[in-house]
């Protein structure tokens, strides 16, 4: 530990916890719980929704919830930061509370404090980052660790639980390259990691100190150098932000099928050639433009937009890989490019005339 003139150095960890509560205490009461309420009502839909696609009976509750949240993959999507907080955020917040008498503005709070810090950790990620690393469960783990600690804690117990979580975090990127089960375990790592940190922070044991700056610390091991006070921006609150996810798709495809869906319908014979503009990460991931089953046909953009440009139907959406040839031709003239930095889209539709 350095210091200068008798006061200790302040560190990036106590800077990000710092900033964000601050953040969070200067929003009025009533448009904070707006923005929670919906958050919730979002997150208690897709675990509804999930229980009926998954079993996670073994997992225990904040594991169950978080499981159960993201089964249909349509939980809370941050756009810029690529990162899904309410699925790991509210189920920590609510394992928290089971052992706290916490009132509903303080865990209202914690929740907008968990958000912005998941927010804030992914942005650290950086480009080369998320190359290696699941944004979600690593910087979902410093979001449920600060969430959770804040119930029944005060601010140094949230600075000591981020510390903690900044050690523990984790999650390689192959799982989403894969599609693999692993992303659920990531969720539900991220809950418990986070309650865990959390549940030492307030027993007294003290956090990391410079667990992100340090030469051997966060930043370092994964392989990004941002500008720290690029991570917390003088923007909306994180769960202000955070949009939620309407159509039974991939978040990739999201913008495209609006784009579609505004210069659509078309009838299929219609349609020459249909160029989509997206990001790298979209067209690596989402680009394919022959999914063979249903798994593939929700993380294919061109598969979305074809559905968007011939029908739009929600339904469509819902129902998996198209059998609809209409579908099908459009989804095959379809072009990918990876030409934007955000996850916005461009859909350009060449006619046959």
């Amino acid at each position: 530990m350095s210091a200068n003139d008798g006061v200790a150095e302040r560190t990036a960890t106590e800077d990000l916890v710092a900033s964000a509560r601050a953040r969070v205490q200067a929003v009025d009461a009533d448009i904070l719980a707006r923005h929670a309420g919906l958050s919730f009502f979002d997150f208690a839909s897709c675990v509804l929704g999930g229980q009926q696609r998954i079993d996670a009976s073994w997992a225990t509750e904040g594991e169950r919830l978080a499981l159960e949240a993201h089964a249909l993959d349509r939980d809370d999507l941050h756009t810029s930061a690529l990162v899904h907080p309410g699925g790991i955020v509210w189920p920590a917040v609510i394992s928290a509370a089971r052992d706290s008498d916490v009132t509903g503005a303080e865990a209202i709070q914690a929740v907008a404090l968990g958000y912005e810090l998941c927010v804030a950790t992914a942005r650290l990620l950086g480009p080369e980052g998320t190359r290696f690393w699941h944004a979600t469960a690593l910087a979902g783990t410093v979001g449920a660790a600060a969430a959770a600690a804040w119930v029944d804690g005060g601010p140094d117990t949230v600075v000591s639980a981020v510390g903690h979580a900044f050690s523990i975090t984790g999650g390689s990127i192959t799982c989403m390259l894969e599609r693999s089960g692993t992303r659920y375990v990531h969720r539900a790592n991220a809950v418990s990691a986070g309650v865990l940190a959390a549940r030492a922070a307030r027993s007294g044991l003290d956090g990391t100190r410079f667990g992100i700056e340090s030469p051997q610390g966060f930043l370092a091991a994964i392989r990004s150098d941002p500008s720290l006070a690029a991570a917390t921006d003088e923007g909306l609150l994180a769960i202000a932000e955070t949009g939620h996810r309407l159509h039974a798709a991939c978040g990739f495809s999201h913008a495209a099928i609006d784009a579609a869906r505004e210069i659509g319908p078309f009838a299929a014979d219609e349609i020459a050639g249909v160029t989509i503009q997206v990001s790298a990460a979209g067209a690596r991931l989402a680009g394919s433009t022959h999914p063979e089953d249903d798994a593939d046909a929700w993380w294919s953009i061109p598969h979305a937009v074809a559905i968007a440009l011939t029908s739009g139907g929600q339904a469509d959406f819902v129902a998996g890989l198209s059998e609809h040839v209409g579908v099908t031709s459009v989804m095959s003239r379809c072009t990918v490019a990876s030409t934007r930095d955000d996850l916005g889209a461009r859909v350009i539709v060449e006619r046959v005339d």
